[in-house]
């Protein structure tokens, strides 16, 4: 859309106000070339800012770092969406270590309540 509207303001800015040029005809003598060409590179600057910078740093990095910050590794414990996040508080100076090998992850799936093994502070 933004190639659309800078294609349409090129030709505004470049033709001449009198109107010589007439659609299906061949040249047209009062065109200027290089204010066309000018504003032809001030749209793909915008399109090309618009695009790294909205797709790319807004869209791909912002996004997953968002998405970490609620879902990944970088949220305490109590803050994930989860009920065994919600009702089952974490005591300091405790943790769990779970080893799944393939045998495991086949009969217990995703549900690992209850599973572990305890291991003491100091060994972390």
């Amino acid at each position: 859309m933004m190639l659309l509207v800078g294609a349409c303001a090129s030709y505004k800015f470049a033709a001449p106000s009198s109107g010589e040029c007439a659609p299906g005809a061949g040249a047209c003598p009062g065109f200027k070339m290089d204010r066309a060409r000018r504003v032809d590179r001030l749209t793909l600057t915008v399109v090309v800012t618009y695009v790294v910078g909205y797709a790319f740093l807004y869209g791909l990095v912002y996004q997953c770092v968002s998405i970490n910050r609620e879902c990944g590794c970088f949220r305490p414990w109590n803050h994930g969406k989860s009920l065994s996040n919600t009702r089952f508080a974490p005591h300091a100076g405790t943790a769990w270590r779970l080893y799944t090998t393939e045998k495991w992850a086949d009969l217990h799936e995703s549900k690992f309540m209850g599973e572990g093994v305890r291991v003491e502070a100091s060994a972390w």
